[in-house]
């Protein structure tokens, strides 16, 4: 399999609405986040979780970033049962910390993943009104790769 990579623009009110149907004030969560990880299925009964979500919120939050998971409870987790990795959505609130955050996925994807395994890394950026979403699909190393070089 090869790299693929996709880029798009997002309507920020796409985003404020999950987030304002998941807190109670999404403006406070933007302004005290470094992170804020997304559901892996927005759904109106609760949302569902990419199962990555603990280990991802555990690993951010251990780099000294300040890390929100955004839900609508009842949430459950997605089940995964294939050798592919799919990573958690990361909603990144500061664009200034896009290059921290690709080491630290990248260094993740490195030391937890089989080169070959087929890994999806999906992120959305807030910056000032401008939102972009940008998913990379490819081989565990070039995914990590691909992160490395764009820090």
């Amino acid at each position: 399999m090869e790299l693929l990579i996709e880029e798009r623009t997002v309507d920020l009110s796409e985003m404020t609405s999950i987030l304002d149907d998941r807190f109670e004030d999404h403006k406070r969560i933007l302004d005290f986040s470094d992170v804020i990880i997304l559901p892996a299925l927005v759904r109106s009964e609760g949302d569902l979780l990419n199962p990555l979500t603990p280990d991802m919120r555990v690993i951010l939050s251990e780099n000294n970033l300040k890390v929100n998971v955004a839900v609508k409870e009842p949430h459950k987790y997605l089940g995964l049962y294939d050798a592919d990795v799919i990573l958690p959505c990361l909603l990144i609130v500061l664009p200034h910390i896009v290059p921290i955050i690709h080491g630290i996925i990248a260094n993740y994807i490195f030391e937890h993943v089989r080169h070959d395994a087929t890994v999806t890394y999906e992120e959305t950026i807030i910056d000032g009104e401008k939102v972009s979403r940008k998913k990379i699909t490819g081989p565990g190393k070039e995914v990590a790769d691909m992160l490395r070089s764009m820090r």
